[in-house]
């Protein structure tokens, strides 16, 4: 609770921080979506079902590709970026009819998907510290630690870690002062350790796949795992 209560004053007290242009751009993309499924939708039918949001949403790629000037796309959003602004720019323009941008008013469920992702980033953390605490237990010399028994042992450094992760000021101010979306990787990042730690590599591997359809930052360390097995 300490750790939702500090983001959601950080997130009200850092007016001044914010990047605006980021949200208004996610805001953008999102309703071009929605334009294009209205463009999509045959004459008398309605363009705020879902079937005729994903027509918006696969066809949104195909109009930029052919509207492009000497392959300036302009649209730099991997496929499941899109599909969370579209979904989020969906529900904005439904409980604010008429909004024309994504003022920090309707940022509230973006920054709601920020949160679960450091959640579960944080349990990853745990998991990920417990687990090698654990398979290390004997390479240690200290004699502290050997005096706890092994499966306490991984479980109190699993929960510090989880806690520096989840009250990490520079993640706080990221996701929900800056705000920006970088969070959104972590969880498939870690997750993605874990799963290589459990030789589940195909698993490993789709998870980094699908993280990096979120945000193609994840690929800057994707090299990491090809170099693990070596």
């Amino acid at each position: 609770f300490l750790g939702v209560g500090l983001r959601q004053w950080t997130w009200e007290e850092t007016t001044h921080l914010r990047f605006q242009h980021d949200i208004v751009n996610g805001f953008y993309w999102g309703s071009q979506t929605l334009a294009e499924a209205r463009r999509l939708s045959p004459e008398g039918a309605s363009a705020d079902t879902w079937p005729a949001f994903f027509r918006g949403y696969f066809g949104l790629y195909e109009r930029v590709e052919r509207e492009a000037y000497e392959k300036d796309y302009q649209l730099d959003y991997p496929p499941l970026r899109l599909l969370v602004m579209s979904v989020w720019a969906k529900h904005v323009r439904h409980k604010f009819p008429g909004v024309e941008d994504g003022t920090p008013d309707y940022v509230e469920p973006l920054l709601r998907l920020n949160l679960w992702c450091e959640a579960l980033s944080a349990a990853a953390v745990f998991y990920l510290v417990r687990l090698w605490v654990r398979r290390a237990s004997g390479a240690t010399n200290s004699r502290w630690m050997h005096r706890i028994p092994l499966q306490t042992r991984g479980t109190i450094c699993g929960f510090a870690a989880a806690a520096v992760a989840w009250l990490d000021p520079s993640l706080i101010l990221d996701a929900h002062g800056w705000p920006q979306w970088d969070v959104w990787i972590l969880p498939f990042y870690l997750f993605g350790v874990i799963a290589a730690s459990r030789n589940r590599w195909f698993l490993c591997g789709c998870l980094l796949g699908a993280g990096a359809m979120l945000k193609g930052q994840l690929l800057l360390v994707a090299p990491f795992f090809l170099f693990w097995p070596l």
